[in-house]
């Protein structure tokens, strides 16, 4: 078994950047493996910002080991992508992982042995170390959704290659209903808004871009039974309040990421050791079903417009949850 090798990401949060790589050594000591490494740093956008770069930067040279790449201009989301272009074309795949992610001891051996077992299985495009509280289905430890979350991440060339920026054919997705009914999650969030708002330049991000690759591809997901990850970022990054950038707590949370979850529950391992794969390679269709119920009730927590709306779509999705089989 050769290993991947692990791709982080930082730009001007050194603290973030500090729990990431000490999580990601934890992590390494439990696989009793060190990985390849390589740590891309971004250069500041605006004014203002290169105290913070500079600060990161040297978080990175102080882990004592792995490549650190410093981006001699602001390259912005491309700063992640083509970082992942990289390690696909060069090792033929990668573990992704942002500063603002915080992985378990046993996040590594999960996406370790993920990456061998689907390698060729081109319906699987990428393993994910995330799942959002509550919304995994009772029964697997491990299973397959369409929906690709990037919170602590692994893909392999075959996949990564279906990425392009342009996301061909978005036009014509956008008119077709149902289709967007199944790339929001069962009609539960407005992926496709942001798909939308992305490809028109009023927002700036690639997730939505890699969302609709896999969504044109009919690709898979594989999910760990519980969440292997904890986002320190929420609340803050590019989409969110910069003030919140420099919590050396690293604390901020929301109820829908992490529940009643602590830092500290992440600080071991968060699956049984006999943990399995699941026997075969589709959707867990109650698993999409309990995902559109958490987010559902977290836009009922949160919107106050099309109450009524919303609150049928839950009532319809909680019916139809016992009467859905997993496959």
């Amino acid at each position: 078994m050769s290993f991947p090798p692990i791709a982080v990401f930082g730009h001007k949060r050194p603290e973030h950047l500090r729990a990431a790589l000490e999580a990601i050594r934890e992590s390494e000591r439990f696989l009793k493996q060190e990985l390849p490494l390589y740590i891309f740093c971004d250069a500041a956008s605006k004014p203002g910002q290169e105290e913070g770069v500079a600060q990161t930067r040297a978080v990175a040279h102080s882990f004592g080991r792995g490549t650190v790449i410093e981006r001699e201009r602001n390259y912005g989301f491309r700063n992640i992508t083509e970082g992942i272009s990289q390690l696909c074309n060069t090792y033929g795949r990668a573990i992704i992982i942002e500063d603002d992610v915080l992985i378990s001891p046993d996040f590594l051996p999960f996406m370790c042995d993920a990456l061998e077992k689907y390698e060729n299985d081109h319906r699987v495009f990428m393993a994910s170390g995330f799942i959002h509280f509550g919304s995994q289905p009772p029964e697997p430890q491990t299973f397959f959704l369409s929906a690709p979350f990037i919170w602590g991440w692994a893909t392999w060339k075959r996949a990564w290659d279906h990425f392009d920026w342009e996301c061909p054919g978005w036009e014509e997705f956008m008119k077709d209903k149902k289709q967007r009914y199944r790339y929001d999650c069962l009609g539960s969030m407005p992926f496709s808004k942001g798909l939308y708002k992305t490809l028109t330049g009023k927002w700036k991000a690639w997730g939505p871009r890699w969302m609709y690759a896999n969504f044109k591809a009919n690709a898979l997901t594989l999910f760990p039974y519980r969440s292997l990850v904890w986002n320190c970022g929420c609340g803050g990054g590019t989409h969110g309040d910069a003030a919140r950038d420099f919590d050396p707590g690293l604390s901020e949370r929301e109820f829908y990421i992490h529940g009643t979850m602590k830092r500290e529950d992440f600080q071991k391992a968060r699956l049984p050791a006999d943990f399995h794969f699941p026997k075969r390679v589709q959707e867990n269709k109650r698993g999409m079903r309990s995902l559109a119920i958490t987010f559902l009730q977290e836009r009922l927590r949160k919107e106050k417009k099309k109450r009524l709306r919303l609150y049928a779509k839950l009532l319809y999705q909680k019916c139809a949850l016992p009467f859905t089989k997993a496959s």
